[in-house]
């Protein structure tokens, strides 16, 4: 029995394998993200490697679940980071970053938020243009404003304290999604970078305790995904405005449907059932990527936009 279950795992990792050489996946820390990210539903690596995420085998080689966040698209990497939890935990050490802080683009990417990233429980990895960190809170110190360029004498430490404090507090009142992660628990949200430290597209705001996912361009707008069986139909998870809490929410579902009530999907969207499709990998007899592979066909050597985009912009607009 043992044999049978190693050789389902085997060929589970070998699955994996596969895709990353058919899409050119970057492992490594001088490759270029750009052109390797945003290309596959997470529905592909499932209906040919199933609930991969599960196997001790690709669990034990972190280069492999990695590999595949850096691949997905942005709504791809929204469905499958709630299953990760326990790995984010295991894959990452207790420790903060270099400065005790990290920089996060706000909607408004010349408005960046700073995280405390430090304090007792933190967690991080760092690894070529992979990072994690867990969160205590917005950054409260004065190093970030002591690193500032300025004309004239530089502001003692306790005014830097005090220019972090008032920016943290016109920040607060212009991104109601900051005051949740600082009203937070310590330590209880993650940053999670994918690529690009300066841009940041591939970075995300995740609170596996309160299921809440945030993207910059969910702007106002954060996504709470269903717990239990419903973790598996993306399409009831809700979206909240941010300063409201947790209630009330539309179903993603619910907000696909206005918009194409009121006018059509654009050929670089897609639709709800492509949505759903990619938390569904019950079928894993697929022997080809034919349905599912067309999307990384062209990428190489090219830049090729994530479609993502167009969704949490939808998603961003859901009480407007």
């Amino acid at each position: 029995m043992s044999s049978t279950i190693e050789y389902i795992q085997l060929l589970q990792l070998e699955q994996i394998y596969d895709i990353f050489h058919l899409f050119h996946t970057p492992l490594g820390p001088h490759d270029d993200w750009r052109y390797y990210s945003g290309l596959v539903h997470v529905g592909l690596f499932m209906k040919l490697a199933g609930v991969f995420w599960k196997n001790p085998m690709i669990l034990d080689r972190d280069e492999m679940i990695l590999g595949v966040l850096q691949l997905l698209k942005k709504s791809s990497v929204m469905m499958l980071l709630p299953h990760l939890k326990e790995w984010f935990h295991s894959s990452a050490t207790p420790g903060e970053s270099a400065k005790g802080y990290v920089e996060f683009n706000s909607p408004d990417i010349m408005d960046s938020a700073a995280f405390r990233t430090c304090g007792i429980g933190s967690f991080k990895r760092e690894e070529g243009n992979v990072c994690f960190y867990t969160v205590n809170g917005l950054y409260r110190g004065f190093l970030r404003e002591k690193h500032i360029p300025r004309h004239g004498p530089r502001p003692s430490n306790e005014e830097c304290r005090q220019l972090q404090a008032l920016r943290n507090s016109e920040q607060k009142a212009k991104y109601p999604v900051l005051r949740l992660v600082d009203d937070a628990e310590p330590q209880s949200w993650w940053i999670v970078g994918l690529g690009d430290q300066i841009y940041q597209e591939y970075w995300f705001l995740v609170n596996f305790e309160k299921r809440i996912f945030w993207h910059t361009r969910l702007r106002d707008v954060i996504c709470v995904w269903s717990d239990g069986d419903g973790i598996w139909s993306p399409e009831l998870w809700g979206l909240v405005e941010a300063a409201s809490g947790l209630e009330p929410h539309k179903a993603i579902g619910e907000v696909l449907n206005e918009m194409e009530n009121g006018g059509s999907i654009d050929g670089d969207g897609e639709s709800e059932e492509d949505i759903s499709k990619e938390a569904e990998g019950n079928n894993h007899s697929e022997s080809s990527v034919n349905d599912d592979g067309d999307d990384g066909d062209e990428s190489y050597g090219e830049f090729i936009p994530d479609p993502s985009d167009f969704f949490f912009d939808v998603f961003s607009k859901a009480f407007k």
